[in-house]
């Protein structure tokens, strides 16, 4: 057999694996997102008592005292901004710029608007730099929403703790800017 002869076979089979390994991983990629998605659709968050609670919470607006943050994304205000650090200058580790108390109407609006499905979609960035906070505290219940327009995300807050994080869909980002802007304009 020829030199040239070898160099196709050679090549053939190089051919052969790459083509193969690219195929088994976007087979991989294709079943991942069916799985996330498949979960995304069977998760119910009634299931967990939890969500029990801060739907409870939830059920006497009249209670409820509703408030928005404009934060800055660039002043994580610590270097260990991971830990909680909610001294009435920061929320959640990030500095407050501007804050703001809602009628209830308006803060039911936005709680609605938080919890509806449509409202999340399946990816988001991988960053986190929020600009938008929003505390609904009824009693010693607070839910707090940590939000980023930018890489479109939502963490959950209950009573202090993280419970999940959202990423944001198309029309969820918009309307939540909506508010955003209703609320801190300039």
């Amino acid at each position: 057999m020829g030199i040239r002869k070898r160099q196709i076979i050679a090549w053939a089979a190089v051919l052969v694996v790459v083509g193969s390994v690219i195929a088994y991983r976007a087979y991989t990629l294709m079943k991942q997102r069916e799985q996330f998605s498949e979960g995304r659709e069977k998760w119910d968050r009634e299931q967990y008592p939890i969500f029990s609670k801060i739907l409870a919470a939830q059920t006497d607006w009249s209670n409820s005292k509703v408030t928005v943050f404009k934060l800055d994304p660039g002043d994580k205000g610590s270097k260990q901004w991971w830990k909680p650090r909610n001294d009435g200058r920061y929320f959640h580790s990030w500095k407050i710029v501007a804050r703001k108390q809602v009628s209830t109407d308006v803060g039911e609006a936005l709680y609605q608007l938080l919890e509806d499905p449509e409202t999340y979609g399946q990816y988001g960035s991988n960053c986190f730099w929020p600009g938008f906070g929003v505390r609904i505290a009824n009693g010693e219940d607070v839910i707090d929403y940590l939000i980023c327009l930018d890489c479109d995300w939502r963490y959950l807050y209950f009573r202090a703790t993280r419970i999940e994080g959202r990423p944001l869909s198309e029309q969820g980002e918009a309307a939540l800017l909506k508010f955003y802007n209703r609320f801190f304009a300039g």
